[in-house]
């Protein structure tokens, strides 16, 4: 006899919302917009919680099963049904948990994510689910640098092939649009584990950041189709002082592969995004302009380790999120408080039911 198996967090509130539309009481819930105010969410994360792209935490359990039951807390029945939405299935693919496993452990050593992207990212398209992915990863501690290696010219240089012009123009989009989806994944998580906290918020913004070349001679061929994965430790960890990794797509399989790397190779590297991990270990956050970069790169420059030994020059790079992180908090609080208020609840008919006879 086969074993029965669990029901995911998207059954357990699937069953709890037909009880209530069996009621009669709280109007239709049958889109996912209504059943989002009736549970005082967003439409987007409930989406995640449903679809096992976000995990629960106790206290948002806690919070959806007051609703579902309208009662307070502290009532047995509302932890009954909070304790079944915690230990729900989540369905999520083998390479997806593979993939969390690997953020997981980079939250616990506090890293640095340096993404260099000369094709598509990963996140988009049918691989939606790990944006989530990284998301958590950031609002819990990791720090995530999105790279695009090229100047804003170079997608209209004349010195380019058309299909290679189009190729870098598509790139910047995607990389822009995956940038923005995972700063809102970032917020999001941050506010619904942590709260609404506007410092907290805020200190999230400065652990994602994006950036591209400040400028560079466009050349007649441009490297592409690749992802450059480079990780830096906080020079206190145990782990290595940086690795190199591949973010390897391929049959819609997504898996995480460390690449061997000589000592020079990792210099070299972490020269190419100077003066990002130099900023980070001292300030463990990302720049949030480029004006910081070139302040903090000029007094790197007047140390003498700088001057003698690795002759870094300027930096290549530029912040190209142009609103600072009060800005971005702003504008995301103003979307939650603007949400649709919750649904009213019919109050109950006075008259008495007639029996049937």
């Amino acid at each position: 006899m086969s074993e029965q198996r669990p029901p995911t967090v998207g059954e357990v509130l699937a069953l709890e919302f037909s009880r209530l539309r069996a009621t009669g009481r709280y109007g239709p819930l049958e889109t996912q917009q209504q059943k989002a105010e009736f549970l005082k969410l967003d439409k987007a994360s409930l989406n995640r919680f449903q679809n096992g792209r976000r995990e629960l935490t106790r206290k948002r359990a806690l919070d959806i099963a007051r609703h579902l039951r309208s009662r307070s807390v502290d009532d047995a029945d509302v932890r009954e049904l909070a304790d079944r939405l915690l230990v729900a299935r989540r369905d999520a693919t083998p390479d997806q948990v593979q993939v969390e496993t690997w953020f997981e452990k980079q939250v616990e050593l506090k890293s640095l994510m340096i993404v260099e992207f000369r094709e598509p990212p990963a996140l988009s398209g049918a691989r939606r689910d790990l944006v989530d992915v990284v998301g958590r990863a950031v609002a819990r501690g990791q720090t995530y640098a999105m790279m695009l290696p090229f100047t804003s010219e170079l997608s209209r240089s004349g010195s380019l092939s058309i299909p290679l012009r189009n190729y870098v123009a598509d790139l910047k989009r995607s990389v822009f649009t995956t940038y923005r989806t995972i700063l809102e994944d970032v917020l999001h998580c941050v506010w619904d584990e942590q709260g609404d906290d506007r410092a907290t918020l805020v200190d999230a913004t400065r652990r994602l950041k994006l950036f591209g070349l400040r400028t560079a001679e466009a050349g007649s061929s441009v490297a592409i189709g690749y992802r450059l994965f480079f990780l830096a430790y906080p020079e206190t960890a145990a782990a290595a002082p940086a690795e190199r990794w591949d973010w390897v797509s391929s049959g819609g399989k997504t898996q995480m592969i460390e690449r061997d790397s000589t000592d020079l190779e990792l210099l070299a590297l972490q020269s190419r995004f100077f003066p990002l991990v130099e900023f980070w270990r001292a300030r463990h956050c990302l720049p949030e302009t480029s004006a910081d970069i070139t302040r903090f790169a000029t007094d790197l420059e007047s140390k003498e380790l700088y001057k003698t030994s690795l002759e870094l020059g300027d930096p290549l790079w530029e912040v190209l999120e142009t609103r600072s992180g009060d800005q971005i908090v702003d504008e995301f609080l103003d979307r939650i408080r603007q949400a649709p208020s919750t649904l009213a609840r019919r109050p109950p008919d006075p008259r008495p039911r007639k029996k049937r006879r």
